[in-house]
């Protein structure tokens, strides 16, 4: 493998539930430059806590373009580039506008938030938003399916569901290193097992998260080189 492709992270500094300061945000890209990651979309929250208006527009693009500045100074640091992570609440700004304007850059991909360890008001519009992704002839990528264990132990079908309508699903690497909880790990597990999983993410958002060389070490103990593919961003590349 030539390095990481870390579809999924929150790295920019004050502007949603990532770090804090600029301090947090280097030792990030510090973690990631030295885990072996060469390219880092940087996916800030669009949803229910952080909706999208223009002005949040502008305090992203703003924040980004310092990230990028602080990059500079980082040995090795990852080739940065801007997404979004989109919670798809109907009737919303974001929800309605057309899907292309929150692709990952250079893609043809759009994050998609997926289900948390809390109820939230994207929830009962994942299902529809990937269609609505789909039907714009891009990837729905919907981010930690896993989770859903939180709330609804044993429900597998929600996972079966998004793969029916087109989705790709990215489950964390802190699911598959058990940092939040055995439910959740052990339906992360089951969907690299099952091959339902398409990508793996670090969905970082505070210091120690942000290296990618653990999970690797666990899903080459699990599964051999041929996990490669969940990291290496094949998956990612423009159809």
């Amino acid at each position: 493998m030539t390095g990481f492709v870390d579809c999924h992270s929150h790295l920019l500094a004050g502007v949603d539930d990532g770090p804090r300061t600029d301090a947090e945000s280097v030792q990030m890209l510090n973690d990631s430059a030295s885990g072996g990651t060469r390219i880092l979309f940087v996916t800030s929250h669009l949803d229910e806590r952080y909706p999208w208006t223009p002005q949040r527009a502008s305090a992203l693009a703003e924040a980004f373009d310092h990230l990028q500045q602080l990059g500079a100074d980082v040995p090795g640091c990852p080739e940065l580039r801007m997404g979004f992570e989109i919670a798809p609440r109907p009737g919303a700004p974001e929800f309605v506008a057309d899907p292309a304007r929150w692709r990952l850059a250079g893609t043809d991909v759009v994050l998609v938030d997926g289900p948390d360890d809390i109820p939230m008001q994207h929830d009962a519009g994942i299902l529809a938003y990937v269609e609505r992704v789909v039907a714009a002839g891009l990837r729905p990528v919907v981010a930690h399916p896993e989770r859903r264990a939180f709330l609804f132990d044993g429900d597998h079908d929600f996972a079966y569901e998004l793969k029916s309508k087109g989705a790709l699903l990215q489950v964390d690497s802190g699911s598959l290193l058990g940092c939040d909880g055995p439910a959740v790990a052990a339906e992360a597990h089951r969907l690299l097992a099952e091959g339902l999983a398409d990508l793996v993410a670090s969905d970082a958002h505070e210091l120690g998260e942000a290296d990618l060389r653990p999970v690797r070490d666990l899903l080459h103990e699990r599964f051999g080189s041929d996990s490669d593919a969940l990291l290496d961003g094949t998956t990612l590349e423009e159809r």
